[in-house]
């Protein structure tokens, strides 16, 4: 008899244990899925506060102070920073008249002495990421019009200012 309540009771443990287990797994993949819903929120705080950063340049106008901070704070490769220092009339619908494929922006001379200029960390020496020579090259007076250029998956790729009027 004392087999069987001995049975019984290996019987129970085993149970309860099984149901301690399913427990626990439930807590572990219940605490999963809250740290993955966390990083979704903290990946899509990111990705706005990156939009709000930069969209700010998109069709809009822009002084000579926003042009040399923007410049500063995109020093590196992308996005690169294109300013335009041929007046143009200033028109939301006019088509920016440099061609941006890969291979002008490889092959054109982007020297600050030009009406075109690239700040990409790449082609742009020390010296023209200095105070004295942003300003010499972007005019106090002057009035941009900011645009964002993106490749075929949306990302900007360059930040292109092109003064007006």
């Amino acid at each position: 008899m004392s087999e069987w309540k001995e049975g019984i009771w290996i019987a129970v443990s085993a149970i309860l244990i099984s149901l301690f287990f399913m427990f626990l797994n439930t807590v572990v993949m219940a605490v999963r899925e809250t740290a993955k819903i966390e990083q979704e929120n903290i990946n899509n705080v990111l990705i706005l506060k990156d939009h709000f950063k930069i969209g700010r340049y998109d069709n809009s106008i822009v002084g000579q102070e926003d042009v040399i901070n923007c410049i500063m704070e995109y020093k590196s490769k992308v996005p690169s920073v294109i300013v335009d220092n041929k007046v143009s009339i200033d028109s939301p619908n006019a088509v920016f008249n440099l061609n941006l494929n890969a291979y002008f922006i490889l092959n054109y001379d982007w020297d600050i002495s030009n009406e075109y200029y690239l700040w990409d960390g790449t082609m742009s020496s020390y010296d023209d990421y200095k105070l004295e020579e942003l300003i010499t090259y972007i005019p106090y007076i002057a009035k941009y019009r900011a645009r964002l250029i993106k490749d075929e998956n949306g990302d900007v790729i360059h930040i292109w200012f092109s003064r007006i009027t």
